[in-house]
């Protein structure tokens, strides 16, 4: 049973970081180290993070932390525009 909640919940993550704070509570309430802990130890943070190293190498810790776990994930299908040409945008894309 352990086994399936943990494959259920990182199945979730890959599609929306973002729920590690709108579900769970307890991600605020604990110590940034523990923060940096759960980001840079579970596999889905993990990956993602190795993805984008070129930007979050230069990045406070507690930055890199803050806008991961804030994420919300899209997935397009191929030759889809994401961002028109000179367009005003809200929002940042990491593409993988």
């Amino acid at each position: 049973m352990y086994n399936d909640i943990r494959k259920y919940v990182e199945q979730a993550f890959l599609y929306d970081f973002n729920l590690v704070i709108e579900e769970f509570q307890f991600y605020q309430q604990i110590t940034p180290k523990m923060q940096t802990d759960l980001i840079q130890n579970t596999r889905v943070f993990k990956e993602f993070e190795r993805s984008f190293n070129h930007f979050f190498e230069e990045c406070e810790r507690g930055f890199t932390n803050e806008l991961i776990i804030n994420m919300y994930c899209r997935i397009y299908t191929p030759g889809k525009t994401v961002i028109s040409y000179k367009s005003n945008v809200k929002e940042m894309y990491f593409i993988r």
